[in-house]
């Protein structure tokens, strides 16, 4: 159902025909929805994002040939405020229904009184009649539209004080807008229009045919989803999808899926049924001028803009299943239940729980996400290849010099990082092991302008501290397995060969405890009780999933971890005045019994907010001057900048080759490289600024700086204004610009604080990699085991004590979220459902 009048409610100033389909298939491809989705809703979303449009792009005068014969143009010299012979060819091509702008001069009560806010229609007690197909005849003989505007007339006669009046389907009908906003008495169908109407239908019977669809009972919506679908096939805009191009797509070779448009979403199901009401077009008026608001908007030309907006196709079947009320009831009860039960649950934060006394459920996915298992199984295999790369770009102190100098003229956090090191390196290392409790993370991307994409991975970030949620993502994955178990999902697709395990709690505990061996005896005199630390905030969100991490060390490993918040550092610790450096930590329920700590493992300190005092840097440096074992080190914590992840994906730069020596691993680590660029005056540089600085260009890109922690990242057309609130362009080096990945579209339902909210979203792969070795760096202090001595390399170099693969967390988030980060409050955890 398409707006009336829709130039002089969007851009009153111009009198210009526009054409709402043309408006709604721009913001379809702007939100990566179907255009005959697009509602109010939509058209709000679509502005809160800063989506622009040139009117010019909508006038159909301008439009091709093909356009102009579909939607005839206005007679010359006609403007849409005056002209009554253009407004009445434009209803009667649409529904023959008569409106006028509020400024006419038959509005005399509206131009008198303000129009009250319009009621929603409602349904009364009665049983409404079975509802027709649009070119049915009621049985009165009359037209259902010619039924529909005698329903209207009787209303607009009775006047203020009148009856009531119902429309077909028994919805009652709202006299006040009807009366304020109708113009006199709306007139049946012209015979123009009553050609059209028959056309239309002829060309739906023949579409039908070409989808091997019976014509028969088809809904508006469905009819609408073949044209999405076979504009995205032709690559083409579905506003411009007539039989021609129909006829195209079938003399391509493509096929319409048996069933394809046999079932519809719930949201297509409710977009059909307000199209089949003849009170859908009151209830789609009453939101024009609402509408109206959000669509006045002017950037220059789209060319730039929809090629990195398209909306991805869905390569899934259809997922998740639809439930009844008390299978529904039934799943949520049972997440609520279970997740409490084994700790898959949050902090609420400290002002709503001051006392720390309380746990929620952790938001999680109601249905495990589909994912491809060619991407999942690939994400795997690299892993242990990224992780000696890391390690050994930490082990390259020479080499990140460079690049840390040059981030450390514009990012101050970076520059005081960097100075830890420069500090600890002028004193001598005593510790030459690392530890690194890695993770990568991936998004699937497909190819929206390739016919039949071939969905890869491609890397969105590699995390080296604080990689968070792998004590969490054990749990969803046993929980989503325990709901198949209990038949909660009643679907084919949701099996225990689809269910992939991530032993992650498992395996990241293991890489713990191997580096608190590896430690070796306690360097204290006299030698004391050995221990591992967790460097954590006072008033952690994430503290049971760090539990479970710590639960595994000590009953798994009989090993001693001990909780030690980021600004007690000082007060609880010390390194005694001998060469080997050992830091001994006084645990305040027991200052009689001090542990010597054997390994650090950071889940705080990764980002400004954790150094809020001079104070805060020498709590740094006074563990890194430590001999303990760091989870990671202060150049392992550097290496995971997004400079370096710039550096590595450059096709051009020979980085990733100087770390990887084996040709064909390097080249399967590029292959998960999307496209990124500096922002500096090198020529990739200045392509990337020209990018940035344009509104449509922009619109494909996402900017990064060197934060960790999520919430940082400035996206699409908030670029240039950011770039620019920055000043002088030499701090603009501080950030690295990255194309967007475009995943594939995919449904699920998330629940969050309680409330569940379902419909499409991107999930966000992660692969957590252990991996400890010992860099090529002469310690301080030398050791005089002869392993060690036979593991030492050059200065430079590194050799490889323990690596592998420590399993999965996949995070979900909603598509209209940009950020991704769970703790951060963007998405929840969830599991994988390969297909």
């Amino acid at each position: 159902m398409r707006l009336m009048g829709i130039a002089h409610l969007f851009w009153p100033s111009t009198g210009k025909y526009l054409s709402s389909e043309a408006i709604d298939d721009r913001i379809s491809r702007g939100l990566r929805v179907e255009s005959h989705e697009v509602d109010f809703g939509e058209c709000t979303e679509w502005k809160s994002r800063s989506f622009t449009v040139d009117p010019e792009e909508l006038d159909i005068s301008k439009w091709p040939e093909k356009e102009s014969e579909r939607l005839r143009q206005p007679p010359s010299g006609c403007d849409m405020r005056k002209g009554s012979k253009h407004r009445d060819s434009v209803v009667e091509q649409e529904l023959g229904t008569f409106t006028k702008p509020p400024s006419s001069k038959r509005h005399r009560k509206a131009d008198s009184e303000p129009v009250p806010s319009p009621k929603r229609h409602k349904k009364v007690d009665s049983k409404p009649p079975q509802p027709r197909m649009a070119n049915e005849v009621s049985p009165e003989g009359k037209h259902k539209i010619h039924d529909d505007i005698s329903r209207q007339e009787q209303c607009r006669r009775k006047g203020f004080d009148g009856s009531s009046t119902y429309d077909r389907l028994g919805y009652e009908l709202d006299k006040e807008f009807i009366i304020n906003n109708t113009c006199g008495r709306p007139r049946p169908l012209g015979k123009r229009a009553m050609k059209r109407l028959d056309e239309r239908g002829k060309e739906s019977i023949s579409k039908a045919e070409i989808m091997g669809i019976s014509n028969k009972d088809v809904a508006p919506s469905k009819k609408a989803s073949w044209d999405d679908g076979v504009a995205r096939d032709l690559r083409s805009a579905s506003h411009e999808m007539s039989m021609e191009e129909h006829e195209e797509w079938r003399n391509k070779g493509f096929r319409a899926e048996p069933g394809e448009f046999e079932k519809l979403s719930k949201w297509k199901q409710k977009t059909s049924m307000i199209l089949n009401h003849p009170s859908g077009f009151w209830r789609k008026h009453l939101e024009a001028t609402d509408v109206a608001l959000c669509r006045g908007y002017s950037i220059p030309g789209w060319t730039w803009f929809l090629l990195p907006t398209l909306m991805a196709a869905s390569i899934y079947p259809d997922y998740p299943p639809q439930l009844s009320d008390s299978q529904n009831q039934y799943l949520l009860s049972n997440i609520k239940e279970w997740s409490i039960l084994h700790g898959l649950a949050v902090r609420p934060s400290e002002e709503v729980d001051p006392s720390g006394s309380t746990a929620v459920t952790a938001p999680v996915t109601l249905f495990p996400s589909l994912f491809p298992r060619s991407c999942f199984d690939e994400a795997r295999a690299v892993q242990t290849a990224y992780n000696e790369l890391y390690a050994s770009i930490a082990s390259h102190a020479d080499w990140l010099r460079t690049i840390m100098e040059e981030l450390a003229e514009v990012d101050g956090f970076i520059a005081k990082l960097w100075d830890i090191h420069l500090a600890v390196e002028k004193e001598g290392y005593v510790q030459d092991l690392s530890l690194g409790l890695f993770r990568s993370d991936y998004m699937v991307h497909v190819d929206p302008s390739t016919a039949n994409p071939t969905p890869q991975i491609k890397q969105v970030e590699f995390n080296t501290i604080a990689s968070s949620f792998g004590g969490l993502s054990s749990q969803v994955s046993f929980l989503h397995k325990h709901l198949l178990s209990i038949s909660a999902y009643p679907t084919p697709l949701i099996t225990l060969s689809s269910l992939p395990p991530s032993p992650s709690t498992a395996s990241l505990s293991l890489g713990l405890a191997t580096a608190h061996k590896a430690y070796g005896p306690s360097k204290s005199a006299p030698a004391l009780p050995l221990c591992i630390l967790f460097i954590v905030h006072p008033h952690e969100p994430n503290l049971f999933d760090q539990a479970h991490l710590s639960t595994t060390l000590q009953q798994t490993h009989q090993i001693p971890t001990f909780r030690l918040p980021f600004a007690s550092i000082l007060s609880q610790t010390h390194i005694p005045q001998i060469s080997s450096r050992p830091l001994i930590y006084t645990p305040p329920h027991s200052p009689n019994t001090p542990h010597e700590a054997t390994t650090l493992y950071f889940r705080a300190g990764y980002d400004p907010s954790s150094y809020p005092t001079p104070q805060s840097w020498h709590s740094r440096l006074h563990l890194e001057r430590s001999a303990a074992i760091k989870c990671p080190s202060i150049l392992t914590h550097l290496a995971g900048s997004k400079k370096i992840q710039q550096v590595l994906a450059t096709p051009s730069s020979p980085n990733l080759s100087r770390f990887t020596s084996n040709p064909e691993t390097a080249a399967r680590i590029q292959n998960t490289f999307a496209a990124i660029y500096p922002l500096d005056s090198s020529p990739a540089g200045e392509k990337a600024k020209a990018i940035a600085t344009d509104e449509g260009r922009s619109a494909g890109y996402v900017l990064k700086p060197q934060r960790e922690g999520g919430g940082n990242n400035i996206y699409r057309r908030k670029i240039p204004a950011f770039l620019r609130s920055l000043g002088d362009e030499s701090r603009w080096r501080g950030h690295i610009l990255m194309e967007l990945i475009e995943p594939p579209a995919l449904q699920n339902s998330l629940m969050r604080n309680g409330e569940v909210r379902s419909g499409e979203v991107i999930g966000e792969l992660g692969i957590y990699g252990v991996c400890l070795w010992r860099s090529g760096r002469k310690p301080a202090l030398e050791e005089s085991s002869t392993q060690q001595q036979q593991q030492r390399r050059p200065e430079g170099g590194m050799a490889v004590v323990a690596n592998w693969e420590a399993g999965y967390l996949l995070r979900t988030k909603g598509r209209e979220s940009e950020e991704g980060g769970v703790a951060a409050g963007f998405g929840a955890v969830d599991s994988a459902c390969l297909v």
